[in-house]
């Protein structure tokens, strides 16, 4: 420690004093240094009680390193935290001892300086020492005392000052350290949290995907729920669709079977209805004619004056409708009595010719045959134009007549494709369509005309469209046309004039189709202004001739006492004309048309003519096919393959369906 090695080195300063002094005065001397040795030991150990100071100033820190908050001690590891307190402890026993070690020299230099200046004033007295004894001893105790106070003064303010800056600068570093340490655990603590953060992260995104897994086989398993309950779904429908249909088949049978039985009932209590309802409607007229009497008296003269005039108009439509009338009635007189002559020209023919060859006839026949067809396609002709100028343009401007025949056309049209091979709903069409014309009749015989007209228009329609497909629908289109021409016999010259302007080989007429009026006059049409090829042009002739084929053999019973207004013999002259027809001017469609003929009329052919009928038959599939061999006709092959069937089998013809 210092104070040793002070008090050390002052002892020695002494002997060497009292060596050199003299008795007397050294003795004296000696007595003072002692009492001042006392006073020097007395501040010297007055002074190391800084020792004790700094210690516990050390002391103190290390408590403060050791009373440290829990909360921080938690933040570091055991182990750090020991070692961070040796380094500490070693740190501060280091400053500790250099500090001493300064203290110590320079206590060691004062001392040195102390004993010199002392020395060499204890010189100064002795050689003084007899002059004035009293006054040195004072003065000079005087004067060490006034240096030991500065000395002391000195040293306590030094050491006062060092150890103040050393505690100040061992303090600073305990601050330091202790911010470095705050900051390395502060470091430590956010680097702690962060790894909490991101392990929770990695927890929480763990759990995420196990939780998205979960949803993913959720959703597979609901969408395969939801496939499977919609394929049940769709079976039960399915099977519930399969069970309604069956139901409605059979409430359908059920219906019809109902409606069979209950037709004729329904009928009669519709034909009660309709004669109630006129009864009605004849009351209601009535009495609203007597309440427009009692409101028209004050305008009865502008009234009077509209009959007059309406009256007027009515008696020249009577007199153009008279005029037509007459007209047709004498053209359809000059008809009869030209086929009366033509069938006595074939029986007169047929009684002088018994077998009929290929060619029939020399070409002078053929020009009168030609010339016959022509004057009659001429004559049907003439209808035509009459019907557009007398009838159709009349209607036209009449706006009160356009209006009924518009209404009426359209309770006639949905009839005709309502026709079955049922003999019952032929007869029920007959009676709805017989109805519809009988009104127009007592209404207007110019609407009568009119729509005669139209029901021909739409018989050739329905032969173009429905019979091309099924030959057999010819049969009850036929059947209708000839039942509701027996009870109208202005239609028979209007349904011929609109067949033969369609279908002019009906009558074997023919003629050059290398023109527009050729080809008009053999009733070609055209599409999108260009002319209709040969194929669509043979199908329409085929089923237009099968259903005028049907017309000629239907058969009145004798009870009812019907004339058949288009018999079997002009299927002979049909035939007969055809078959005259030169071999230069046979094409494709007549061929066509015979076979059609072929199919459905042969048999009641054959049945009305006989033997004469199979030589014409025969004629057609064999000598007159053979003249145009080298034509390659597909209908001519056909019409052949049909003579070698019938002569085959010795059936020919296609046999009529009959539905109840």
């Amino acid at each position: 420690m210092v104070v040793f090695s002070f008090n050390s080195t002052y002892e020695s300063t002494l002997a060497d004093g009292r060596q050199a002094a003299p008795n007397s005065a050294m003795q004296a001397e000696a007595e003072y240094l002692h009492s001042l040795e006392d006073e020097l030991q007395i501040e010297i150990e007055r002074l190391s009680e800084h020792l004790p100071k700094i210690e516990l100033s050390d002391t103190t820190g290390i408590a403060r390193i050791q009373l440290s908050s829990h909360h921080d001690r938690n933040k570091v590891d055991p182990f750090e935290r020991s070692r961070n307190r040796m380094s500490m402890l070693n740190s501060i026993i280091e400053n500790w001892n250099a500090v001493q070690s300064k203290l110590a020299d320079e206590s060691i230099s004062l001392d040195e300086s102390y004993v010199a200046r002392q020395r060499r004033i204890n010189l100064e007295s002795y050689r003084d020492h007899d002059s004035n004894v009293r006054y040195m001893s004072a003065r000079s105790k005087n004067m060490w005392r006034r240096i030991s106070d500065v000395v002391v003064e000195e040293r306590e303010h030094t050491l006062a000052k060092k150890m103040k800056d050393d505690e100040a600068q061992i303090r600073r570093k305990l601050r330091e350290n202790a911010d470095k340490e705050r900051l390395k655990m502060e470091r430590q603590e956010k680097l702690r949290e962060e790894q909490e953060r991101i392990s929770k992260n990695d927890l929480e995104m763990e759990r995420l995907q196990k939780e998205l897994l979960q949803l993913k086989q959720q959703e597979k398993e609901r969408l395969a729920k939801e496939a499977e309950d919609k394929e049940r779904l769709e079976r039960e429908r399915q099977a519930a669709a399969e069970l309604a249909e069956e139901k409605r088949q059979l409430e359908l049978k059920l219906r019809a079977e109902h409606e069979r039985h209950q037709q004729l009932q329904l009928e009669q209590e519709r034909r009660e209805t309709e004669r109630k309802e006129q009864e009605a409607e004849q009351k209601t007229q009535h009495i609203e004619q007597a309440q427009r009497d009692a409101q028209e008296r004050a305008t009865a003269d502008r009234l009077e004056q509209e009959r007059l005039q309406v009256e007027k108009a009515m008696l020249e439509r009577q007199k153009e409708e008279t005029r037509l009338k007459e007209r047709l009635l004498h053209e359809q007189q000059l008809k009869q009595d030209r086929e009366r002559l033509k069938e006595q020209a074939e029986y007169e023919q047929e009684q002088a010719a018994k077998p009929v060859q290929r060619p029939l006839s020399t070409t002078v026949a053929s020009g009168v045959v030609l010339d016959e067809a022509k004057a009659e396609y001429d004559y049907y002709h003439q209808i035509i134009l009459v019907l557009k100028s007398d009838v159709n343009a009349v209607v036209a401007a009449d706006k009160q007549l356009k209006s009924y025949c518009s209404t009426a056309k359209r309770k006639i049209r949905p009839k005709l494709g309502q026709l079955t091979n049922s003999t019952q709903q032929i007869l029920r069409v007959l009676d709805d369509l017989s109805r519809v014309l009988l009104e127009a009749q007592n209404t207007s015989e110019i609407c009568y005309v009119w729509l005669l007209n139209f029901l021909c228009k739409s018989v050739v329609q329905q032969a173009e469209t429905e019979t091309t497909v099924s030959p057999q629908s010819a049969y009850p289109l036929g059947t209708l046309a000839m039942f509701i021409t027996s009870k109208h016999p202005l239609l028979r010259e209007l349904i011929m004039a609109r067949i033969i302007k369609k279908c002019p080989y009906i009558i074997g007429y023919w003629c050059p189709i290398d023109t527009e009026q050729g080809r008009k006059r053999m009733g070609y049409r055209r599409i999108d202004e260009k002319w209709e090829d040969d194929a669509m042009y043979s199908e329409r002739m085929a089923g237009i001739a099968s259903v005028w084929g049907v017309m000629t053999q239907i058969g009145f019973s004798l009870k009812s006492g019907t004339r058949h207004p288009y018999p079997i013999s002009h299927s002979w002259t049909f035939a007969t004309r055809t078959l005259n027809i030169p071999t230069e001017a046979l094409t494709n469609t007549h061929f066509t048309v015979v076979a059609a003929w072929w199919d459905l009329t042969s048999r009641r052919f054959l049945t009305a003519y006989g033997r004469v009928g199979e030589r014409i038959l025969e004629t057609m599939s064999d000598s007159w096919t053979q003249s145009v061999s080298s034509k390659r006709y597909p209908a001519a092959a056909r019409l052949r393959i049909l003579g070698e069937q019938w002569k085959k089998t010795g059936v020919t013809g296609m046999e009529r369906p009959v539905e109840p």
